[in-house]
């Protein structure tokens, strides 16, 4: 009961910490949308693709805060920098984020085939601990920052921007092979990260232990969300 008048008290803050400017979304992910619609949270989504797979280091695991920020990153500026990017959105605070999975100090991104995708399955049934690694980057696509450089006399202006990473850690009990199959039909893990569903009914059960927030590890936490809506509020 604790927990769940926590959760509301942030949900309900969020809520209104944002009213003045509604979000619009730069992803076209599932889980963030219900999360989002969950939450109550009024919404718009516009997104421009990246080549995400060409970008970045995903040698080892310690790599993948700085990979998750930088793509989020990107994703904000390719949508600034659309010329299909409506006017009417102008003022708006856009939500860009970005998430991977890390497991034996492995990076795992969305499946490329049904043998990644088995692969990753059988690595979570083998009893291995993972992490969700998310990223969420506001941007105020109004007020922009007038800097400078010492090597230029020239100034440049920039949205002002916040961002924070996120990480949830997962524990699970091996999962039938049965189930493994089933998932790999209803075809959601190609468009998720490392193919983990923690939301998923057939995966539930399965999780013996999880440290950090739910939301978190489907893609968007909110308390982080929270904190850096008000971190870019406070900056006005």
């Amino acid at each position: 009961m604790e927990i769940l008048l926590i959760c509301l008290l942030i949900m309900c803050s969020l809520v209104s910490s944002i009213s003045r400017s509604p979000l619009l979304l730069g992803s076209g992910s599932a889980s963030r949308k219900l999360i989002l619609k969950t939450a109550g949270i009024d919404f718009d989504v516009f997104k421009v693709d990246i080549d995400e797979r060409a970008i970045g280091d995903r040698s080892n695991a310690s790599k993948a805060q700085d990979l998750v920020l930088l793509l989020a990153n990107l994703k904000a500026d390719a949508i600034l920098a659309s010329p299909s990017f409506p006017p009417t959105y102008r003022g708006r605070v856009l939500l860009t984020a970005d998430q991977v999975v890390v497991c034996n100090d492995a990076i795992l991104e969305k499946p490329n085939d049904e043998t990644e995708a088995r692969h990753f399955l059988a690595m979570y049934s083998a009893g291995h601990a993972f992490s969700t690694v998310g990223s969420i980057v506001l941007t105020d696509t109004t007020t922009t920052t007038t800097t400078s450089s010492s090597s230029s006399s020239s100034a440049c202006k920039i949205n002002r921007r916040v961002q924070g990473v996120s990480t949830t850690n997962i524990y699970f009990d091996p999962i039938p092979l049965a189930v493994q199959e089933q998932l790999l039909a209803q075809g959601e893990v190609y468009h998720c990260a490392g193919g983990l569903m923690v939301e998923s009914p057939l995966v539930k059960p399965y999780i013996r232990k999880m440290e950090g927030e739910e939301d978190s590890a489907m893609g968007l936490s909110l308390s982080l969300l929270h904190r850096l809506m008000r971190e870019l509020n406070a900056t006005d």
